[in-house]
């Protein structure tokens, strides 16, 4: 809760916003539909698959040696786009300018690399069962139209420029290239339009007020729309998108008519979409006599696991929600869970550090908590993977993830480069216990035998083993015999 505060704060210091309905309410809503404006909203979701064709940043990166700076990669997109716009033949004329030339100029791109796509992707039901549907399909209904008649006013003299930024950090064009790259076999139209239900939900998270403020404080520009482009575009959203759709292949079940596509779909923009918990507590003041007040606290940056009061299906749905919501690169950053998160639950896919509020009875029940982020492609092995690698092995139009992992090899044991990968990042374990504490003495037991446990199924880490046989100088002698060996057999 005093992060959001903080993050309310943040994008105007000189006149701070509180974190309160009304603080919030005073930011705005800048993303919602307006069918009769400029339609700027609309180039968030819109995939364009040609214009993220030309504006790849993968390939407009590629060559240069390490990290390519954003202003280079959109100066080399900008170039491309002017080329795109000349052939199009979009009128100059003069007057008011008209910012719905930036969504229409796209769409023709698109049109003209590939009939009737356009139409597929703006029919009434692309969006689902969208809340408001209504003014989808008066914006559709709308710029079908502009595809054969010209907007009223003249195009924008930054209409390269604009559509450059849109093709580089654009959610929806980001979402399409890399549902492309991992999940490739899926038809053209099909990953159009899942690109553009991730794009849709991360327009609806933009338009948050924590998410104003939180872009706001990166920028002073006038216009929300240009700041949450160049957000986007600064913070490498393209990256972002082209890692999580890689680790949820992995993660999603397949057992779906659509298949793995809508499984990744799904669980995106559920993930994407959580709504804030409202968190009961009590203030205890004291005014003559103790005095404990109710109090509600709103949060998304932190939320707990569990189904509340109820047993009911709502609170199941909340739960799974939560756990798909905190495996992904967006909030809640911070999770809080009971015993019931102990054991069959994966969170891995964007933690690698884990607080034991309290220690539990035996080194079994350590492992099983920490075998909760410590699994396939868990986000210590991706980053170690990351800063080794880079983008010295990425090239090509294939997913980046996956070349990084085959450049990586793979040991004898084979654990790396899945389960463990050398580097600088670990899973961390956090334990907040006093000095002189039972927990201090009861945390050196449980390390010592949880070293002994994972050393007899053969599968130590070092700083628990090495623990274990500086206590235990016997054990050194009788390694072979506590060994549980599984690796297979050599013929």
């Amino acid at each position: 809760y005093h992060v959001e505060r903080q993050v309310m704060a943040s994008h105007n210091r000189a006149a701070q916003v509180e974190s309160s309905a009304a603080g919030r309410r005073s930011l705005g809503a800048p993303f919602r539909w307006r069918p009769e404006g400029a339609l700027t909203e609309m180039l968030m979701i819109l995939p364009s698959q040609r214009l993220g064709e030309i504006t790849d940043p993968l390939d407009l990166g590629l060559g240069r040696g390490g990290e390519t700076p954003a202003t280079s990669v959109l100066a080399a997109a900008e170039l491309k786009v002017r080329e795109e716009l000349s052939s199009l033949g979009i009128p100059k004329a003069s007057g008011r300018i008209d910012r719905v030339w930036y969504v229409v100029a796209m769409l023709r791109m698109q049109e003209r690399a590939m009939p009737g796509s356009v139409a597929e992707l703006l029919k009434p039901d692309a969006l689902g069962d969208d809340e408001e549907l209504g003014a989808w399909k008066r914006i559709s209904t709308r710029l079908l139209a502009y595809l054969t008649e010209d907007p009223e006013g003249a195009a924008p003299n930054d209409l390269a420029k604009v559509l450059a930024a849109v093709g580089i950090g654009a959610p929806g064009i980001c979402a399409f290239r890399a549902l492309t790259r991992v999940l490739g076999d899926s038809s053209g139209s099909e990953i159009a339009l899942a690109s553009l239900q991730v794009g849709n939900a991360m327009r609806l998270m933009f338009d948050l007020p924590e998410s104003v403020a939180v872009v706001k404080s990166f920028s002073r520009r006038s216009a929300h729309w240009r700041d949450t482009l160049h957000y986007c575009v600064n913070g490498n959203l393209q990256s972002v998108l082209d890692e999580y759709v890689h680790v949820l292949k992995d993660w999603v079940g397949s057992n779906r008519d659509d298949g793995k596509l809508g499984a990744v779909r799904d669980t995106a923009v559920e993930a994407i979409g959580i709504k804030a918990a409202s968190l009961g507590t009590r203030e205890i003041s004291s005014d003559g006599r103790i005095s404990a007040n109710a109090m509600s606290l709103r949060t998304r940056f932190a939320l707990r696991l569990d189904a509340g009061t109820t047993d009911d299906l709502a609170g199941v749905q909340r739960v799974d929600t939560v756990r798909k919501a905190f495996n992904s690169p967006f909030w809640p950053f911070v999770l809080a869970t009971t015993s019931v998160g102990q054991e069959g639950l994966d969170f891995h896919l964007y933690c690698h550090a884990l607080v034991h509020w309290n220690l539990p009875h035996n080194p079994v029940d350590l492992e099983q908590r920490e075998g909760r982020v410590h699994r396939f492609k868990n986000h210590a092995v991706r980053r170690n993977l990351a800063s080794e690698l880079g983008t010295k092995t990425v090239g090509g139009d294939g997913d980046p993830w996956a070349e990084l992992f085959a450049a990586a090899g793979e040991s004898d044991g084979g654990l790396s480069p899945y389960w463990v990968y050398k580097g600088e990042n670990k899973i961390e374990r956090h334990v907040p216990c006093e000095p002189l504490s039972v927990d201090q003495q009861k945390l050196g037991n449980l390390l010592k035998l949880l070293g002994i446990y994972r050393l007899a199924f053969g599968q130590p880490r070092q700083e628990e083993l090495l623990a274990a046989l500086q206590l235990n100088p016997e054990l050194e002698e009788q390694l072979e015999d506590l060994l549980i060996k599984l690796t297979p057999g050599r013929v």
